[in-house]
């Protein structure tokens, strides 16, 4: 395409991928600076503003359906990252149980060893 004139070919949409071939800047950049992004305070201000000067030169619209996609992946990764954050949170339960439970058993043999020491009868059981 040739965008010299700032005329749009009306047949295709202007996408991220052609913004960037035609700024000559990546499609990821494009992207942080169109969505405002985490991280679009990096780029300079030059850049930010030729790239939204150019988004709407050429009538650049967001495609929703890749919008949509991303934000369900996001998600999935959010929900995924939950996931592990809550079998993490449900290990470190069960090993402070046992740890507990260990401290109980080794309360007991403690006293059991002082019994022993002391010539009393040992009881049959830890219980």
């Amino acid at each position: 395409m040739d965008w010299s004139d700032g005329m749009t070919d009306t047949t295709k949409p202007v996408t991220l991928k052609i913004l960037s071939e035609h700024l000559g800047l990546s499609s990821a950049t494009i992207s942080i600076v169109l969505n405002n992004a985490p991280g679009v305070e990096t780029i300079k201000l030059a850049t930010r503003e030729r790239v939204q000067e150019a988004a709407a030169r050429l009538g650049y619209r967001p495609n929703v359906h890749a919008q949509m996609l991303g934000m369900r992946s996001r998600n999935s990764e959010v929900d995924a990252s939950q996931d592990r954050g809550e079998t993490y949170r449900t290990k470190i339960e069960e090993r402070m149980q046992r740890l507990y439970e260990l401290e109980q058993e080794n309360a007991k043999l403690k006293r059991l060893v002082t019994e022993l020491r002391l010539g009393k009868t040992v009881r049959p059981s830890l219980e």
